[in-house]
């Protein structure tokens, strides 16, 4: 009203997504409307097509094509084995990554590029776990394997000794390898 562009509502808004999302997935929840777009363009037959739609409105995209998306990069829901010692992990992991980005926050200006990376892609690695955890994906191992080599790189940073990272990483690689890490993974988080 203030510059003279108020436009009173003509028709009932409606807020919020067409239909609800059907993952947990941290990344399916952040990048699928990318992957529609995306998955829109190529379906438009044309490259000036294909740019309208990026720059057109959200109401040009057909509406099945998530629908379609979902069929063919989501796996059925499962029911999540929701015991004490799950509920407690995922708990867990929430809460070091809540901590760990409090104090990332407040001490932002005195971390190095590497220091912030380390935290970005920490939190970033668990939030898609805890999103695999509860859709309770097979792959989730390779995530804890990634953290491993994450703490065990800012270790070998911060201790300035690169031997560090080499004989963590061939100590962690030797465990995984030759003892039955995955399968006892799966039993303690999934119960199975």
């Amino acid at each position: 009203k203030l510059f003279g562009t108020f436009q009173k509502e003509e028709e009932k808004p409606v807020f919020g997504l067409t239909h609800p999302l059907k993952s947990r997935s941290f990344l399916w929840q952040h990048f699928h409307y990318y992957l529609e777009l995306l998955e829109a363009a190529r379906r438009s037959g044309g490259l000036w097509s294909g740019i309208k739609i990026f720059l057109g409105r959200p109401e040009d995209i057909d509406q099945s094509i998530r629908t379609d998306l979902e069929k063919r990069f989501l796996l059925p829901k499962t029911k999540v084995n929701s015991t004490f010692r799950f509920k407690a992990y995922m708990n867990f992991q929430l809460v070091i990554s809540l901590v760990l980005l409090f104090f990332f926050t407040l001490l932002f200006p005195y971390y190095d590029a590497y220091e912030k990376s380390f935290v970005i892609f920490f939190i970033l690695i668990t939030l898609v776990n805890c999103g695999a955890m509860l859709e309770q994906q097979r792959w989730i191992h390779y995530l804890e394997i990634s953290r491993l080599v994450l703490v065990c790189s800012l270790f070998s940073y911060v201790l300035g000794n690169p031997e560090f990272l080499l004989v963590s990483l061939v100590f962690l690689f030797i465990i995984i390898y030759t003892t039955p890490v995955q399968y006892w993974y799966y039993k303690f988080v999934y119960n199975s």
